[in-house]
């Protein structure tokens, strides 16, 4: 990884503008350096394309390797040139490191989102990102007035942007594909519609489509608990219900297709669509009569006007004092019955973690929480959305023999540290007797980013369940 900032700062500009600085290191699976190159070095070419080409030049077989690059691969090219994540995608690496994500917003995480599908992704650590950030300052700043750690490019931008960029894959991983499509969501002012099955992911998504009601955007769902256990389906509805969601409970086969559509019936459509043997994107204007169909079956179920759908209703905010978040976690979780508990800000790259393994959805959905709150000055650190189950709460740490310990909130603590913020606000608890759940790592470096949702054995070290801190049921107890 040093190796590869080392060639990244030889790279040499094309023109004027702010181009990265970039470097690409090709190891064998044994770790022996097999090429390196740097942006620009045959000019105009990327130094994925270019160490590549060396390799073929060479002789050297890529299949198995790992790739260090220094800038997530690119998604887009011009005009009859190959993106580079498409190359490596067809190398057949075993694993490749980023050293940052691209901050052009038609580009960040689509590349390594892209290639999880491919082989293991990886980070470089802290130290050696800040560094590429200093080093390519001036490309960085550029995309800066118009990047947020989530903007989409799944949603429909109208028809020159979508003759340009081609349709991302989607995934069959449900936590990937749940990502996809609240991207969807999330970069498309328009309604939406979707026709769902037990609601049983909702809760993920609730951030999402809260942001997208306080826009006065209207979301119609159409679900079937067939399949719900316990109260699962009643409690996710009432989650919807209580952003403002009209949901119309549906008496739909089971091999019925399955969705999300951002502005139905216009020019803008896109969707999201789901059924048994595949998981695509339509869009307009290339998907046109296909997204016209669907939103003429949609509309039986959600606009039809012989259906009497309930108004809409607009979401109630109520914020959580420190008094009662400390309350609930003194009642409900045994380890914090003596504790003392405050509010502080800590700082981020001080915490140690105890997870190694992040799930990079849990990243997306804390990033579209932090724009919700820059956006919308009502949503605070601790919020209860009257009717939901679900509260929004801070992070939770462990102050313990000098050192502090995020017990729960990891995945906030990762996303602001990746965007450059030292402190967060927290809930501190100290005087804490009973051991940690697992054992904590000594610091951000050992931590990975997965696309799907790894057992808890292989995200923690030593974990013990009887240790077990439920946070999340404390805080639930906030909602009524």
């Amino acid at each position: 990884m040093r190796l590869a900032v080392h060639v990244a700062g030889e790279s040499v500009a094309e023109d004027e503008r702010a181009h990265p600085r970039v470097g690409a290191v090709l190891a064998s699976p044994d770790g022996e350096v097999l090429a390196q190159c740097h942006r620009g070095e045959v000019p105009g070419t990327h130094a994925e394309y270019r160490v590549f080409e060396r390799a073929r030049e060479e002789g050297i077989e890529t299949r198995g390797c790992v790739l260090f690059a220094t800038l997530e691969p690119c998604t887009q090219r011009g005009s009859g040139k190959i993106p580079c994540a498409e190359r490596v995608a067809a190398a057949e690496l075993a694993a490749i490191y980023i050293g940052t994500l691209d901050p052009n917003p038609n580009i960040t995480g689509r590349g390594e989102l892209f290639l999880d599908q491919y082989m293991d992704v990886g980070r470089f650590p802290i130290d050696l990102a800040r560094e590429l950030r200093e080093m390519n300052e001036a490309f960085f700043a550029q995309h800066l007035d118009r990047s947020l750690p989530a903007v989409s490019l799944y949603a429909s931008r109208g028809p020159d942007v979508n003759r340009t960029f081609p349709k991302p894959r989607l995934s069959d991983d449900r936590n990937e594909l749940l990502q996809q499509t609240l991207d969807l969501v999330s970069g498309d002012p328009g309604d939406v519609w979707v026709r769902a099955g037990d609601l049983s992911w909702w809760r993920e998504a609730q951030i999402t489509f809260l942001e997208a009601r306080l826009r006065s955007r209207e979301v119609r769902i159409s679900a079937n608990p067939a399949g719900a256990t316990d109260d699962s389906f009643d409690e996710a509805r009432a989650a919807a219900e209580a952003i403002g969601a009209v949901v119309l409970q549906s008496a739909e086969p089971a091999d019925q297709i399955r969705g999300t559509m951002v502005s139905p019936g216009t020019d803008r459509a896109a969707m999201v669509v789901i059924d048994a043997g595949s998981r695509s994107l339509l869009r307009s204007p290339d998907d046109k009569g296909l997204l016209s169909l669907i939103h003429k079956e949609m509309a039986a179920e959600l606009d039809a006007d012989e259906i009497a759908v309930p108004p809409h209703r607009e979401p109630r905010l109520e914020p959580l004092s420190e008094e009662r978040l400390v309350g609930a976690l003194r009642s409900h979780v045994p380890q914090y019955a003596e504790a003392e508990i405050r509010r502080e800000e800590v700082e981020i790259e001080g915490l140690r973690p105890l997870t190694r393994n992040l799930e990079r959805f849990k990243i997306f959905r804390a990033a579209r929480l932090e724009a919700l709150k820059l956006a919308d000055p009502a949503i605070g650190e601790a919020v209860r959305i009257v009717g939901s189950p679900w509260p929004i709460t801070p992070p939770v740490v462990e102050r313990r023999d000098g050192g502090l310990f995020i017990v729960d909130g990891t995945h906030r603590a990762f996303m602001h540290l990746r965007n450059g913020v030292d402190q967060m606000s927290a809930l501190v608890v100290e005087g804490v007797d009973s051991p940690l759940p697992a054992r904590p790592l000594d610091g951000w470096e050992g931590v990975h980013v997965f696309g799907a949702k790894l057992p808890r054995g292989r995200r923690y070290d030593d974990y013990d369940q009887s240790q077990f801190r439920p946070i999340r049921r404390a805080f639930a107890t906030l909602a009524a």
